[in-house]
């Protein structure tokens, strides 16, 4: 069990440690509990040029009798629909979904539950590239067969494209949440929505990027 009881406990009882409190230690060895951390800055100089690669690979693959319109519109569509809808999804039923075996608790507690427990530790609240890499790689390689499966590869990159900024922004923009006195009436909004996650009713609320999909699936916790 990497995982202790006392940890595990402070999630059920949705416990929530002193701003001021160190951050909680989850492996015995220093190599491991390194990759732990990730500065923010981490993801932006990582997932930037991925996405600038994946744009130039869309542009060297579009046929030269395909509408260059869908080039932007496939960015956006990866960016401002499908991201925010998978955020929100996996923020719901992944995250913050039933667990059945103590595995599940351990690995929900280290990528998600220790961020409650600890939402103020600045460097364990966007994901740590042993996680992001992987799980990107897996979204790459399943919309490559989608858009395969019908005929447009090349649809996948502009796409993929958009997916990844969205990931980038939400990312970035949570960490601004809770570590930036925000001053734009969007952001203070966003910012009131994911802290009332965090300090009220963590049953709701999921959206970080945007509220849209909690008023689409009635998770806002208004009644």
């Amino acid at each position: 069990m990497f995982v202790s009881d006392e940890y595990l406990e402070m999630v059920r009882k949705k416990k929530t440690l002193p701003v001021d409190s160190p951050p909680l230690r989850l492996f015995r060895w220093d190599f491991l509990e390194k990759f732990t951390h990730t500065p923010v800055q981490v993801v932006p100089l990582v997932w930037l040029p991925v996405a600038a690669l994946l744009a130039v690979k869309g542009f060297t693959l579009w046929p030269a009798a395909a509408a260059w319109q869908w080039f932007p519109l496939m960015i956006a569509l990866g960016f401002a629909v499908v991201w925010t809808l998978t955020e929100y999804v996996v923020h719901r039923h992944f995250f913050h979904g039933k667990v059945r075996w103590r595995w599940q608790e351990e690995f929900m507690f280290l990528i998600h539950g220790i961020h409650h427990v600890q939402p103020h530790t600045s460097t364990r609240l966007v994901s740590p590239l042993t996680f992001s890499l992987p799980v990107g790689s897996l979204f790459f390689f399943f919309f490559k067969a989608l858009f395969g499966a019908v005929g447009q590869l090349h649809l996948a990159y502009p796409f993929m494209t958009g997916f990844v900024l969205g990931y980038i922004t939400y990312d970035v923009l949570h960490w601004t949440l809770h570590h930036v006195p925000v001053k734009h009436p969007w952001l203070k909004r966003l910012r009131r929505h994911h802290l009332e996650h965090h300090f009220k009713d963590s049953a709701n609320k999921f959206g970080v990027s945007t509220e849209a999909w909690d008023h689409v699936f009635g998770t806002t916790g208004e009644r």
